[in-house]
């Protein structure tokens, strides 16, 4: 039930950094900076990032074996090893987006009222706006990286990845090491290490 249940969670997740990438990627369409060797390199992180999460959910897919009852159940060394960094993807892939909208976020209307007001309407279409871009689309897509990276509703996101499961400890310790298989791992090395030897005469060994 455990392995099934971090299995939908990882799913979650893959979709989740999936839409985070997708968002990464149009703003720096927008803002025209996608063109930058350094934004490209961050953008390739973030791709890897993605990657590798989706690449875990594969493999636990692709190690299903069936339980004693006959239900498979995803492989629980891949699904356990990404599960083990998900402290560590998701900050990571929410800290390039941050880095990436920059300064956008902060220079957004307070409300949608300000791009319906007779008012406000003019200076927002005239300021907040990016070439080939109107204010409204560019209002939508900074406000929903604000609610990815800065709103409370961002904070309680950002939180629930981290602790969902337990604290980091506790799910790398119970669950990424114990599942890991390092037995087997282990014992290929130590019929390695056998293999081999400095040539010490057998004696000098017992002396």
């Amino acid at each position: 039930a455990h392995a099934l249940g971090n299995w939908q969670a990882q799913t979650r997740l893959t979709v989740k950094l999936q839409f985070i990438a997708a968002v990464a990627r149009k703003v720096t369409q927008v803002n025209g900076t996608d063109r930058i060797p350094g934004v490209q390199e961050r953008l390739g992180e973030l791709a890897a990032i993605v990657s590798c999460v989706e690449s875990a959910l594969l493999a636990a897919q692709m190690t299903a074996a069936p339980d004693d009852s006959g239900l498979y159940v995803p492989g629980r060394r891949a699904l356990y090893g990404i599960m083990g960094l998900q402290s560590e993807t998701y900050p990571r892939a929410i800290q390039i987006l941050r880095d990436l909208v920059g300064g956008g976020v902060m220079q957004l209307p307070s409300s949608v009222e300000d791009l319906r007001s007779d008012l406000t309407r003019a200076d927002v279409e005239r300021y907040i706006q990016s070439p080939g871009v109107s204010s409204e689309e560019r209002v939508k897509l900074f406000k929903l990286a604000w609610d990815i990276i800065g709103s409370e509703f961002a904070g309680r996101h950002q939180q629930y990845e981290l602790f969902y499961a337990g604290a980091p400890f506790v799910v790398k310790g119970a669950y990424t090491y114990r599942n890991f298989g390092y037995d087997a791992l282990v014992a290929e090395l130590d019929e390695f290490l056998a293999g081999y030897g400095a040539g010490i005469p057998e004696e000098v060994h017992d002396a």
